[in-house]
């Protein structure tokens, strides 16, 4: 008996460009539109006027220690041998309008707060200009590693196109649109006062399908894929959003406090008032004054934030209330 033959598996056959098929159309006009709703929002939100974020008006430079002029920070048992303490160092500026200069600098190592700086560290530093114009290092905030993250950005760019061929310039593709979609939507949007959590889930739905469209195209798999993407995030932003109301989270990090605790005790040491101190700093940091008082108040009734009021002469002083005299009077002038 002769043996049956088997049957070759049929493969699909590729479709020609031109003629572009009824889904490569649909594809393309809606990647036409998702890059237009990118242009266009960025266009948009951009700020008025030249107007400044406050954290546009912080001047950032990159720097490399060339001299430790002084080095008084010694190993802390609390901080699990963290070096406490500061630093002397002279700088050199490597980027920004100031690029050549070299500034003398305090560097503050503390718990929250510790970029331990030895010959030739680079690092981040906060630029200010005082009266006469002269640039000088307000704060070293971190490290610069700005070189690193670029080196490994490419070699991950580098495998991804290796391994995945096509579908790996489409992921980079997609990946590139996602952050730029960060960037200039939902990060303006939210400067803007958006809510939140509806921009949050808006990105990630345009993000999501962006994505999906460059990497398997137009087809009922992506809209799949794209809808449980949508689905997934609005979840998470619902439940972040019940989590936030059952336990309020404060809008200020712990570096944040460590600058406005040093702030509010360099200008009482100035004979400044807390109020203009809190004014000052809030217009500064593009927060309201009130604000930045709740959170000064709070945070000296916190048991965990004795180490950094160390040393401060900072405290609350007990609130004496109006007598009912002093009430009257104050409702009768």
């Amino acid at each position: 008996m002769g043996q049956k033959k088997q049957k070759q598996p049929v493969l699909p056959e590729k479709q020609p460009l031109w003629p572009p098929s009824k889904g490569r159309i649909a594809g393309l006009i809606v990647g036409l539109c998702l890059l237009l709703i990118l242009v266009v929002g960025g266009v948009l939100l951009q700020p008025e006027n030249g107007e400044l974020t406050a954290a546009q008006k912080r001047n950032f430079a990159s720097a490399r220690v060339t001299d430790i002029l002084a080095d008084d920070a010694q190993p802390d048992e609390w901080t699990e041998g963290l070096r406490v303490g500061s630093q002397y160092l002279e700088l050199e500026i490597l980027s920004g309008p100031y690029k050549g200069a070299v500034l003398e600098a305090i560097n503050y190592l503390t718990a929250y707060a510790n970029v331990d700086c030895s010959l030739g560290t680079r690092v981040i530093v906060r630029l200010d200009v005082d009266d006469n114009g002269d640039p000088y290092v307000v704060s070293i905030p971190n490290y610069d590693r700005g070189i690193v993250l670029v080196g490994m950005l490419v070699v991950f760019a580098l495998l991804l196109i290796l391994i995945g061929g096509k579908k790996g310039v489409m992921a980079l593709l997609g990946l590139a649109y996602t952050l730029a979609g960060i960037w200039f939507l939902l990060i303006p949007m939210v400067l803007k006062g958006a809510p939140s959590i509806p921009s949050a889930i808006f990105i990630a739905a345009l993000t999501a399908a962006a994505s999906l469209l460059m990497l398997t195209g137009f087809s009922r798999k992506t809209l799949c894929a794209g809808l449980g993407c949508v689905c997934g995030v609005a979840a998470a932003g619902l439940f972040a959003w019940i989590v936030g109301i059952i336990t309020p989270i404060g809008g200020f990090n712990m570096s944040e406090a460590e600058e406005l605790v040093r702030y509010v005790g360099e200008g009482r040491r100035m004979g400044k008032t807390l109020t203009s101190l809190f004014a000052s700093y809030g217009k500064a940091h593009g927060r309201a004054g009130g604000s930045v008082r709740n959170y000064y108040y709070k945070l000296l009734k916190t048991k965990n934030a004795a180490p950094l009021l160390a040393g401060k002469n900072l405290r609350a002083e007990t609130i004496v209330p109006f007598t009912d005299a002093e009430t009257e009077e104050m409702l009768r002038s």
